[in-house]
Order: C-alpha cells, then structure tokens, then sequence
C-alpha cells in the first residue's frame, strides 16, 4: 500500500508490505527529487547560547549575548553653599572666625571677604562679648547698652564700602531684645550704619537697624533701613516686632528704584528708594552702636554673622544665602 500527500511543496510517500515500513522523505531540487541521506545540516553562522550546569544536574541555558547594565551610582551631594563665592562680596563678620578676644571681650572681628574690611574697638569698655553657643549652639558677638556700654565694632571707610547711588544688599542673622537704657530710642539693634555726625539733618549715609523705639511715645517700628543725604531721605519700614530673643535673618536692600527689607527670605516692606547718595566718605561703618555718647541707636542683642554685597545680588543668589544662613543658625 502507498500513500502519497503533498504538504508545502514536499511529496511524502509511505510505503508498508509484509509488515515491514518504509518512510522517506523526498526534497525536490531543480524539479527533480533527492533522497534522505540520513545526515542533518546545521547552520554554522549561529552561535548556540552557552550551557551552564545547573546544581541539580539539569541544564540551564543562558544568553552570553546579553548583558546586564550595572546599576548607576547614587547622584553625588551637591557641595555646600560658600558665602565667600558670592560676587562683589565686599564684607563678611562670622562670630566662629576671626575673632580676637580676651576674657570674652573681643577687640577685632576679621573681615572673611577678600577686602580686609575687618571691624575693631580699642576701648575696652565698649568691647562686645563673645558667646560661643548662643544661636543654634553656634557663637554671636552680644552687645549691651546698658548703663551706656555702647558696645560697638567701627570698620573704616575703604573704597569697597563706598557705594554711591548703586544697588546694595546687606544681611545679618541677629536676635534683640527690648531692655532700653536711658534715652528715646536707645534698645534697638543697629545693624549697619554709615552716617556722619553732628547735624542730624547733614549727613550722608545708610542705616539699618531693628526695634526702633518710637519717640515721644509714638509707636515702635520692627525695622527699619533709611539712605540719607543733604536732609533727603528714602526710608522703608516694618511694623512688625522682632524683640521675642529669636533669631531671624533680616535683610535690606536697594534694587534698582527700590529699597526692600527681608526678613527669613521673606519681603517685609518696600520703598522708592530715591537718588540718594549713601556715603559719607571717610566716616566709618558701624556696628552696635554709633559710637557715641548721643548715640539714638544703642543694640541689646547679638549679632552672629554679617554680609554685605555691593552690586543687586541676584534672585538666585540671594535665595541661596538666605537659604544657607536660615539652615545654618535654624531660624524660622
């Protein structure tokens, strides 16, 4: 018996006499037909996958031809924020460097900026203390106004503080109390001040102060940034009070036609800043303290850290620094 199927181009016969079968397989080749020859044709242009032995004896078959990306390193920390990067730096007070002291009464306060403005008093009796754990277990130079200390640091004039009509930013992280001394408005905290004396209504110069009695019982003001020339003045304020022994970051600013006061990173008053000039040139910046015995403006507080830029410090910048110093001294 034969049978005969055509399946795909293949004719398969199968043959079985007497018991006995035959099968074969014939592949046409140029129309005609070629037998089995019993021997398998491997294609040598494929490379089998690698066998490995398993623990069990079985086999496992694994493509050598894959591999695995190894898994990327974790990002690295960014670098911390260094205040000494900032362009135009013209001043920097940290309570942890520079400082020269002895029994806790410190007569030199090294400028970290490259401008060598470093703050001095030689007068013992007004020579701010050094706490070194006072903000954040970090170290702040404390000043007192009572019984007329006056306690005060003097940076003299240099060009770099001279600042014209331009844009400037100045910061302090400081924290003040309410205990006035004698005197109208003494018990505020002079952050910053360059003006000339005597004739209050002639001098020239930038101030920048906090807790400002009010005169004449007139309500007190939180803070305060003022320009003054030739009996002109551009001043912004807050109302808020800040006399609570907590530390905050305040900031003043002028940008362009403004002058802005910032508190923690936040804006806390704006004002036209006018065409003021803000030098009165060879008069010393102050700290503290004006420096004299009429002095309006006496700080009960500290003081931990202090900058100034001479040029509009940009909005990245300035969110950085903040940033930086809220973190450093946890201020809200």
């Amino acid at each position: 018996m034969k049978s005969t199927w055509m399946l795909s181009g293949f004719a398969v016969a199968l043959m079985a006499c007497g018991g006995a079968e035959d099968t074969s397989i014939v592949i046409p080749a140029d129309g005609g037909a070629a037998a089995d020859t019993g021997v398998a044709v491997v294609d040598s242009s494929v490379t089998p996958d690698a066998a490995v032995v398993d623990t069990d004896g079985g086999v496992v078959t694994t493509d050598s031809g894959t591999q695995v990306d190894a898994a990327p390193p974790p990002d690295a920390a960014p670098p911390p924020f260094n205040p000494g990067s900032l362009a135009n730096l013209v001043l920097w007070l940290d309570a942890a460097k520079g400082v020269t002291q002895v029994n806790g009464k410190v007569s030199k306060w090294l400028d970290q900026s490259t401008n060598h403005n470093d703050a001095n008093q030689g007068t013992a009796a007004r020579q701010p203390a050094i706490n070194p754990v006072v903000i954040n277990s970090l170290p702040a130079m404390h000043f007192s106004n009572q019984n007329n200390g006056l306690n005060s640091f003097v940076v003299a004039d240099a060009p770099s503080l001279q600042w014209s009509t331009g844009d400037f930013y100045v910061v302090t992280v400081a924290r003040y109390d309410n205990n006035p001394q004698g005197g109208v408005l003494t018990g505020n905290a002079l952050f910053y001040s360059k003006a000339g004396f005597p004739g209050f209504n002639s001098y020239a110069g930038l101030v920048f102060i906090g807790n400002i009695a009010g005169q004449n019982n007139t309500a007190s003001v939180g803070l305060e940034g003022f320009l003054r020339s030739n009996n002109t003045t551009s001043a912004v304020t807050s109302g808020t009070t800040y006399n609570t022994n907590a530390a905050h970051v305040f900031a003043y600013e002028r940008v362009g036609s403004s002058l802005n006061l910032r508190v923690d990173g936040v804006q806390v008053g704006q004002a036209a800043a006018g065409n003021v000039n803000v030098d009165f040139q060879g008069y010393a910046i102050h700290i503290g303290a004006e420096g004299d015995n009429n002095s309006f403006y006496r700080m009960n507080g500290d003081i931990a850290e202090m900058l100034a830029v001479k040029a509009t410090l940009a909005p990245a910048d300035r969110t950085s620094l903040e940033g930086y110093l809220k973190a450093k001294y946890a201020t809200p």
